[in-house]
């Protein structure tokens, strides 16, 4: 555990639980985890090559770190205990091109991925196989480009170059679960940014404490981000939207620990990948709505 981390989670600890009085405040604060069968059942297995994939690539998984404690990033990576990491996570990846480009983009930079869903980890260990094998990096992915307009069913149709490596994804991670239930193994002011990508927007009115962005939720990203961190949000869902910047606000009335970045970074820095999911969407007539908040 990192020097300072105890202290860190002690007082935003203290201040979470002040943070609501009443039992229905507290409720509609907090993120819950265990979802409804039906929701359950995509989670399925994934396909045998996808099983297998996991199983081969199984030292880029992330280690769950024992009750009570904090992940090591420098173990988790193979790193010298005195280098200094600038990490991403995303959280819910989907088939992950957008987090395979990042760490193509940028190599410097360690990045862990979080996906609930068995499909998607195996489909991302398959492109992490591949490029092991091949010694380049992943080219089926859509690029965003500026040049074509992001509401547009066309966007994305550039294709990356296939640039040889020894070691493609040496600096990826996958954990595969919750990445909410991830945030509290991960020590304070570790993470560089932290990405929510097109999550599950629970649309119905009775499912809004499934919604990832909570009150708790954003606290805690606040504690694992270093100072001037960024949170970044993208969606096509205008209710979830809507709520997510709500929940903000109503997070910041209580302490303020966010603040908005405008103008909006360009997405090529943080969403290079126009997804499938995207791609479906932008058919459909839906436009991505983005937002990135900076740690206070």
């Amino acid at each position: 555990m990192q020097d300072g981390a105890v202290d860190c989670i002690s007082s935003f600890s203290n201040d979470v639980q002040e943070e609501c009085l009443d039992t229905e405040q507290q409720r509609k604060g907090k993120y819950k985890h265990r979802k409804p069968i039906w929701w359950t059942q995509i989670s399925r297995k994934g396909s045998k090559a996808q099983r297998r994939a996991i199983k081969d690539m199984a030292d880029y998984l992330l280690t769950r770190p024992a009750y009570g404690t904090f992940i090591n990033w420098n173990t988790s990576f193979g790193r010298a205990e005195t280098e200094t990491m600038n990490i991403w996570l995303e959280i819910g990846f989907g088939a992950g091109d957008n987090l395979l480009q990042l760490a193509k983009q940028y190599p410097q930079k360690y990045f862990v991925g979080a996906e609930i869903h068995q499909p998607g980890v195996g489909k991302i260990m398959q492109k992490i196989k591949y490029g092991t094998e091949n010694k380049c990096y992943w080219t089926g992915s859509r690029l965003y480009s500026s040049e074509y307009d992001s509401s547009r069913a066309d966007a994305g149709s550039v294709r990356g170059e296939n640039v040889k490596t020894e070691n493609p994804y040496g600096n990826v991670r996958i954990y595969q679960g919750d990445g909410v239930q991830l945030l509290s193994r991960i020590p304070c002011r570790t993470l560089e940014s932290v990405l929510v990508t097109n999550p599950d927007p629970f649309p119905d009115n009775d499912q809004k404490e499934w919604r990832l962005f909570q009150v708790q939720t954003l606290r805690e990203i606040r504690r694992v981000l270093v100072p001037s961190g960024r949170l970044y949000l993208a969606t096509d869902h205008e209710g979830f939207f809507s709520w997510s910047h709500d929940v903000m606000k109503s997070t910041n009335t209580q302490q303020e620990i966010f603040q908005a970045i405008e103008p909006l970074p360009s997405r090529s820095l943080w969403l290079p990948v126009v997804s499938e999911y995207e791609q479906r969407g932008l058919e459909y007539g839906r436009s991505p709505l983005l937002s990135c908040w900076e740690a206070l």
